[in-house]
C-alpha cells in the first residue's frame, strides 16, 4: 500500500513546497500525494505550485482559491490581478488550466480517510452538502444548522470539527486545509494541516498511515502573529 502525503494550503510558496516534499522523502514512485486545496495565490510562485501539480498529475481537492481562479476565467466574476499573473506565468494555456480546475473534486473518500478543503456538514451526508460548504466552512451553528465561513462576531457558532465530531463519530480519518493556525488542529479523527504557511508560519504534511507531522518553516514575511 503506497504512503499517502497530505499536505497543507501551499497559497503559492513553491521553495517550502520542494522543502517538504525533501523532508519527508517523496518518491513519486511509491508514494501518493494529496492537496488538502489552495495550491495557489497570496503567495510569491503560484504558477509553479500549479505546474507542478498539473504536471506531475498530483490530487488536489478543490480549495476556495482554486474556485476563484476558475469562476474568475469564465467570467463569473471578476478577473483578478494575481489570477492574470498565474496565467501569464504558468507554461499551460489558459484553456489547459481551466480544464484541470473544472477536474478538481470537492473531496476524496475512501476507506479510510476523506479529504477536503474546508470542512464538511454535520447535519448532512457529503454528497448532499453544497458545493460552495466544502470549501468555505469553519463554523456551524447548532441551533440552526446552519453552516458559515466566518464567525461574524456571534455568541451562538461552533467549529464545525467539534460539531462533527460530537455527531459523527467513526474510524475514517479527516484531513482538511483552509483554517489557518498557528499549529496542526488536531480534533479526534479529524486534522486541520493549514498553518500558516503563507503568513509565515509552516507548511504541513500529514503522512498516513503512519500518521506522523512533518513541517518546514516559511519563508514569508510574518504575519497575524505566525
Amino acid at each position: 500500500m503506497k504512503r499517502k502525503v497530505f499536505v497543507g494550503d501551499i497559497h503559492g510558496c513553491y521553495t517550502e513546497f520542494l522543502d517538504l516534499l525533501k523532508k519527508v522523502n517523496y518518491d513519486p514512485v511509491s508514494d501518493r500525494l494529496i492537496s488538502v486545496g489552495d495550491i495557489i495565490n497570496k503567495g510569491p510562485q503560484s504558477a509553479a505550485v500549479l505546474d507542478y501539480f498539473i504536471a506531475n498529475t498530483l490530487e488536489v481537492v478543490k480549495g476556495n482559491h482554486e474556485d476563484w481562479l476558475q469562476r474568475a476565467i469564465v467570467g463569473e466574476c471578476k478577473m483578478y490581478a494575481e489570477g492574470e499573473k498565474i496565467i501569464a506565468d504558468s507554461v499551460y494555456s489558459k484553456k489547459e488550466i481551466l480544464s484541470w480546475l473544472e477536474s478538481l473534486p470537492l473531496y476524496i473518500k475512501e476507506k479510510d480517510f476523506i479529504a477536503v478543503h474546508a470542512g464538511l456538514s454535520p447535519y448532512a451526508k457529503i454528497k448532499d452538502t453544497v458545493a460552495r460548504d466544502l470549501f468555505t466552512v469553519r463554523y456551524v451553528n447548532k441551533k440552526t444548522k446552519e453552516l458559515f465561513a466566518k464567525d461574524k462576531h456571534a455568541n451562538d457558532l461552533t467549529p464545525w470539527y467539534e460539531e462533527y465530531a460530537y455527531l459523527k463519530p467513526g474510524k475514517r480519518e479527516i484531513i482538511h486545509g483552509h483554517w489557518a493556525k498557528k499549529s496542526v488542529c488536531e480534533y479526534g479523527r479529524i486534522m486541520g494541516l493549514d498553518t500558516g504557511c503563507v503568513y509565515g508560519g509552516h507548511l504541513s504534511a500529514y503522512l498516513f498511515p503512519s500518521k506522523h507531522i512533518v513541517q518546514v518553516k516559511s519563508k514569508q514575511q510574518k504575519q497575524f502573529n505566525y
